[in-house]
């Protein structure tokens, strides 16, 4: 019922001429049915900043709100997402990969702590590449390897907007701080306490 509620009240918003224009749901509990009908809301709403942290939302939400990223006529505002700390996992993170690549509106992207392994990451990567708005991504404490470190490196020497990409506490070993120094080279502003303390162990 909440939920639905929520859903009525953004839509509403929007037709209203949009006076509410940042959401913050963080430690919400939005689940099933439930964290659906908020996504459709959000799709609606005309709002430029959304924060859920925490809220036990899964690949259906992130898929859902990818349709409105990825649409003309919807979240056409939205410049600033705030997911952090839920499960979205790599089917969730493909999703929005596929919306951030017709997106030209958001600029800031949180998913830190999602679930997110190298499907996921690739996908986001790879949209970043031919995406030019998108300035920051905060994506750490998923379970990156390799192949999502590559394609995060090649994205760095492509996409010249992109100026925070915050990834340090990633499962990456010390093979991989050869590309934290990359990334700096190409003009990334990074969250690096984590590489930095490894580094010194070289």
């Amino acid at each position: 019922a909440m939920a639905m509620s929520l859903r009525n009240a953004l839509e509403n918003n929007y037709k209203n001429s949009g006076e509410l224009r940042s959401l913050v749901l963080d430690d919400c509990s939005f689940e099933g049915k439930g964290a659906q009908l908020v996504a459709l809301g959000m799709n609606k709403s005309g709002l430029t900043s959304v924060s859920i942290q925490r809220s036990g939302l899964c690949c259906d939400f992130a898929k859902i709100l990818a349709k409105g990223l990825g649409a003309v006529d919807e979240l056409k505002a939205l410049s600033s997402l705030n997911l952090s700390g839920n499960a979205i996992s790599d089917a969730g993170a493909k999703a929005l990969g596929d919306a951030i690549d017709k997106n030209q509106i958001l600029s800031v992207l949180n998913l830190v702590n999602n679930k997110i392994g190298d499907p996921g990451a690739v996908a986001i990567a790879v949209a970043l590449s031919a995406n030019n708005k998108l300035q920051s991504l905060y994506f750490k404490g998923n379970p990156i390897g390799e192949t999502g470190t590559a394609a995060f490196t090649r994205t760095a020497q492509l996409n010249s907007c992109l100026r925070n990409l915050s990834y340090a506490d990633n499962s990456l070993n010390r093979q991989h701080m050869s590309v934290m120094h990359l990334l700096h080279q190409y003009g990334f502003a990074q969250s690096t306490r984590n590489s930095m303390t490894e580094e010194k162990k070289l």
